[in-house]
């Protein structure tokens, strides 16, 4: 007791065991050697003067061992520790570097595995008694690195893992805001999903080869992070331009946070969930034909993202894979749901909200372009309320009910025919909502424009559309119906774009459901009777016979530029 009492000018010191004997025997607290009697009396008995100590042949460090020396800014435990107290650093609040065999009580996953328990806490988060003033933390001798680990350690600005650690858990580092470095083991095979969350001062990582998996979402919120880089060609992951693969570059798997553009290359057909997640800055991404799946929550919290097209060879879509993707203007996919064919989610939605519910997609989003589906199921658009313009691929074969409902924003819609199937048609009426609803009561003011690519216009189909002013209806159309625009207000034109549709008579009505005037306008070489614009007051009617090559042309055009 007391052997270094007085000794109040001494800076540096290096002692084989603390306390004094090794082991849990006797006094255990490292003021014993300068005279206190136990670890209370630490404070006033360690030199203000002391600023680093190394422990270089203990086995256990005891509890509170070290409590109270406020003025230590370097500690060294060496790896014959197998064994450290809780709070064995406890009040060590002028604390710069440290160096441990370990992280938290013992080695390996045994015991309590989080940094902060040797400062103080138990299976709780360490940024509640790490010291504020630690920014170094080095370890020597570990196997594995448990989940949650460093944890809202947001001093800390350099952290060294050497060693034989073979696993590093799920958000071990997560919240390190002030982590600027940090070096992994050459033994590493397993980072956890989400291991660096939220590192916003890390910049560069260097992933050692040996790494065969990693989680998803390992460097969510890590805003400044612009290349991860990997050490040595063989193992299984590769990196690009700081772009992280796998080995084969056929999985993207981290895009970092600094890109604006990005082209997906050729060779990748899967972008794993995550990989572009909360790049905020990215304005523009092009991704490659042969993409074949598309993970979860992949472009998650892309705030600057206007525009996406996700190519026809894109098979599956994970869940809320543009979540957050506030900015998202228009949209081309080449299915609705979570995958081509069978899907287990048949809504749009799906794409922004495992709920599967359109009033979360986002109210920016104006267009949406579906490219190559075989099935629109029911609902399939509901409550897309903010969504101008809507184009369904012609290799569309079944259409449910109210795929449109309460799209209130509704001006432009593009679709292969009106009913279920192309031998099935309806009314207009049975995209927005049950199909012996009239068209005045459901279809919304705001639509415009509606092109019709084939199938039959029943009778009656638009009848009553207020809102409309413009129907192009394409070469396939073969048959239209009495009153198929009768009562529409504000139609001005009507396209055929086709061949001689079969017209009944008063396609436009007749009597008070008789349209105002509209231009009509006719394919060249279309021979159809002036039926199709008779009603009763044919003066009310203006038809253009022959302009059809040259109009008929320009809308084949804005529909094919419309489409891509």
């Amino acid at each position: 007791l007391g052997a270094f009492k007085g000794c109040n000018s001494i800076e540096w010191i290096r002692v084989p065991f603390v306390g004094n004997k090794r082991g849990l025997v006797g006094n255990t607290n490292f003021g014993h050697i300068f005279g206190a009697s136990s670890y209370v009396r630490n404070k006033e008995a360690v030199p203000t003067s002391l600023k680093s100590i190394v422990v270089s042949d203990d086995c256990i460090i005891a509890e509170s061992a070290f409590e109270g020396c406020s003025g230590i800014e370097s500690m060294i435990i060496s790896k014959s520790v197998v064994s450290i107290g809780n709070g064995a650093f406890y009040g060590c609040s002028g604390i710069l570097n440290i160096e441990l065999p370990f992280v938290g009580s013992e080695r390996g996953v045994g015991g309590d595995p989080n940094f902060g328990y040797v400062f103080g806490t138990q299976y709780d988060s360490s940024s509640e008694v790490v010291p504020l003033t630690l920014k170094t933390v080095k370890i020597t001798d570990e196997t594995s690195i448990a989940n949650c680990a460093f944890q809202g350690c947001s001093n800390i600005t350099k952290i060294e893992v050497v060693g034989s650690v073979k696993s590093i858990g799920n958000q071990a580092f997560s919240g390190c805001t002030s982590l600027t470095d940090i070096l992994l083991p050459n033994m590493l095979t397993s980072i956890g999903g989400k291991a660096f969350e939220n590192c916003i001062s890390l910049e560069t990582i260097r992933l050692p080869v040996s790494v065969v998996n990693i989680g998803s979402w390992i460097f969510a919120g890590c805003e400044n992070l612009t290349a991860v880089l990997v050490d040595g060609a063989g193992g299984a992951y590769s990196s690009v331009d700081g772009v992280l693969y796998s080995a084969d570059q056929q999985e993207l798997v981290y895009v970092p946070s600094d890109k604006v553009l990005f082209v997906v290359p050729a060779t990748v057909k899967r972008i794993r969930a995550y990989a572009f997640a909360n790049l905020t800055k990215l304005e523009q991404v092009v991704i490659s034909d042969g993409v074949e799946e598309i993970g979860a929550d992949a472009f998650y919290g892309c705030q600057s993202l206007t525009s996406i097209e996700f190519p026809s060879s894109v098979v599956k879509i994970g869940t809320e894979a543009l979540k957050g993707c506030s900015s998202i203007k228009r949209v081309v996919v080449p299915f609705v749901g979570s995958n081509r064919g069978v899907s287990v989610t048949s809504n749009f939605a799906h794409l922004f909200s495992g709920y599967g519910l359109g009033g979360n997609v986002p109210t920016s989003l104006e267009e949406v372009c579906i490219t190559d589906d075989n099935d629109i199921a029911s609902d399939a658009f509901s409550w897309c309320s903010s969504v101008k313009s809507i184009s369904i691929s012609s290799s569309v074969t079944n259409m449910g009910k109210r795929i449109f409902y309460e799209c209130k924003s509704l001006e432009r819609l593009i679709i292969p025919f009106l009913g279920a199937t192309d031998n099935a048609s309806s009314r207009l009426s049975y995209l927005f909502s049950d199909a012996s609803d009239a068209n005045k009561y459901v279809v919304p003011l705001s639509l415009r424009t509606v092109s019709l690519e084939g199938g039959a216009v029943v009778s009656s189909a638009f009848e009553g559309c207020p809102g409309i002013e413009s129907v192009v209806l394409g070469e396939a159309i073969k048959t239209i119906g009495k009153d198929a625009f009768a009562s529409c207000a504000n139609l001005q034109s009507v396209c055929f774009c086709g061949g001689s549709p079969t017209c009944e008579d008063f396609i436009y009505g007749s009597g008070e459901t008789l349209s105002p005037i509209v231009t009509t306008y006719v394919k060249e070489g279309c021979t159809a009777g002036d039926r199709r614009c008779q009603g009763a007051d044919d003066q009310r009617r203006s038809r253009t016979i022959g302009l059809a090559a040259e109009i008929g042309s320009l809308v084949n055009a804005a529909i094919a530029l419309f489409r891509h």
